[in-house]
């Protein structure tokens, strides 16, 4: 497992193929999105190659900035190709606070734009 620490700037990551699940909460608006972010796109390329039969991705931010959005469509991306290669069982939650309704749409845009199912759920 792998957990990356967030702070005032980055998201908490939580990696753990093993299990099959992925998190990312949190607030991201680092000036430089790839290096948090490519390290987690090529462990998660990796997991494609053998993943469990259950996959989860969970996403839980507060906001993230334009360059965090591009990362976070590469990510979706991933779970979708999983998912439509039925290579596992992909399910993709999508949290946003109930009056966040700004969350909430970009998740909505997401899914729309990528054709994916999104579990949305208030926290």
């Amino acid at each position: 497992m792998i957990r990356i620490e967030g702070t005032d700037l980055s998201p908490t990551v939580v990696l753990d193929p093993e299990r099959g699940s992925f998190e990312i909460s949190g607030i991201s608006v680092p000036e430089n999105s790839s290096e948090i972010f490519s390290p987690v796109l090529q462990h998660i390329r990796k997991y494609k190659d053998k993943p469990q039969v259950n996959t989860t991705l969970t996403v839980k931010m507060e906001y993230f900035n334009t360059s965090t959005s591009k990362y976070i469509l590469d990510i979706l991306t991933e779970f979708q190709e999983m998912r439509n290669n039925k290579v596992s069982e992909v399910t993709i939650y999508w949290y946003y606070k109930e009056e966040d309704e700004d969350m909430k749409e970009i998740g909505q845009d997401f899914r729309d734009l990528l054709r994916i199912p999104i579990q949305f759920e208030v926290y």
